[in-house]
């Protein structure tokens, strides 16, 4: 599993994560070495336990966020589709198999649609990483059906 941070003039850096802590920093003891001002020597570090990817920040100066939110002398864990923030660095959790940042898992559905009472229409498969637009739409159809709202779903025909 790796972990890519973007920066300064989109240039982007992968650390490869395992159970052995890798730590992110200024210091050229770090694993992944990040030349910035808003970077400590021992910025954080990341790690895997029980199939989690967790992120500790190491008491950094400017701390590390997690989707905004700031984690300073906490661990805290990170999923696929959240944003990691270190510093001016940013980026997420890496797909192994396209090798670009995790977004939603994808998810295939066919949905079927009543027209009229005697016939009905099939949209095509939705695929959750095709689009950021289509991931709104398939969050948005996850959260009603959660709440058990009745999901017409006329609005994905021909949208995505």
């Amino acid at each position: 599993m790796k972990l890519r941070l973007t920066g300064p003039e989109s240039l982007s850096r992968d650390v490869e994560i395992s159970e052995e802590p890798q730590t992110i920093g200024r210091s050229l003891e770090c694993d992944l070495v990040l030349e910035d001002q808003t970077i400590s020597r021992y910025h954080c570090q990341v790690r895997i336990a029980d199939d989690a990817v967790l992120v500790e920040d190491l008491g950094s100066r400017y701390g590390t966020k997690v989707n905004g939110e700031y984690h300073i002398g906490k661990e805290v864990q990170l999923r696929y589709g959240e944003e990691l923030e270190v510093g001016c660095w940013s980026g997420g959790l890496v797909n192994e198999a396209s090798g670009e940042l995790g977004g939603l898992p994808t998810v295939e559905m066919e949905l079927t649609v009543a027209q009229t009472p005697t016939s009905t229409r099939k949209t095509r498969l939705l695929k959750a990483q095709e689009t950021r637009h289509s991931q709104g739409y398939l969050v948005l159809l996850f959260a009603l059906a959660a709440i058990g709202g009745v999901v017409l779903a006329y609005f994905l025909i021909d949208t995505l």
